[in-house]
């Protein structure tokens, strides 16, 4: 993730469709300032929907991401596991869909985490679970 004063400019998404084989879709998000997203598909589609297995990743799969942002770009690409053959990447054009990050006190730090996004319910109790490895983190500046 892009964290920038008080919005995202870039957010990866990983969803999964329980019940649904095939595995999960890859996309990212980038939040205009003070705006909504803009998402952009990478491997599936965003909504992650049945017909679209093609270039999946699997719950458990190994997969690795490169994140770089050069000025108004981020690219953002997705690769087979520990950075291994490219599977997609895309760039995002700030500038393009105005996404606000000009302003001369805006500032953007990198951060990695996981955020639960869980539409079916809201008790991991019910059999909603997340477990997130990250097993390398590499930062050039």
């Amino acid at each position: 993730q892009i964290h920038a004063k008080d919005d995202e400019p870039l957010r990866l998404n990983y969803k999964s469709i329980p019940g649904r084989s095939g595995g999960g879709c890859i996309y990212a998000s980038s939040e205009r300032s003070g705006g909504d997203d803009t998402n952009f598909a990478l491997l599936g589609t965003v909504s992650c929907n049945a017909g679209d297995e093609d270039n999946r990743i699997g719950l458990g799969e190994m997969f690795s991401y490169e994140i770089e942002n050069d000025d108004e770009d981020i690219i953002v690409t997705i690769r087979e596991g520990d950075r291994g053959r490219v599977l997609e990447s895309v760039t995002i054009d700030l500038d393009r869909i105005n996404g606000g990050y000009d302003e001369d006190d805006e500032y953007m730090y990198f951060k990695a985490g996981a955020y639960t996004q869980n539409d079916e319910n809201s008790n991991a109790r019910n059999g909603e679970q997340d477990i997130i490895t990250f097993y390398r983190l590499d930062v050039r500046h």
